[in-house]
């Protein structure tokens, strides 16, 4: 994460075979101290997020099997500005 440019990016490795990542990028609203469930979509073994604005996100990723199931996601939560 890089706070003074808005930019956050992860580099993706899964344990055992794995065919693809879901990933998920979360604002926590400054009202809630939990973040809102993630939304995933399919990212690759790199992920990169331009202009970000100022507040608490949380990064999901997990990783997915060639049959489509889903493990446990990893998070990483960080602040911007």
């Amino acid at each position: 994460m890089n706070a003074t440019t808005h930019v956050a990016s992860f580099v993706l490795a899964a344990s055992g075979a794995a065919s693809g990542f879901q990933c998920a990028l979360v604002r926590r609203s400054g009202d809630t101290a939990r973040a809102p469930d993630p939304r995933y979509g399919a990212c690759g073994a790199v992920s990169v997020y331009r202009h970000l604005a100022t507040g608490s996100y949380t990064f999901y990723a997990r990783a997915v099997d060639s049959a489509g199931s889903a493990r446990k996601p990893a998070r990483r939560s960080f602040s911007i500005g």
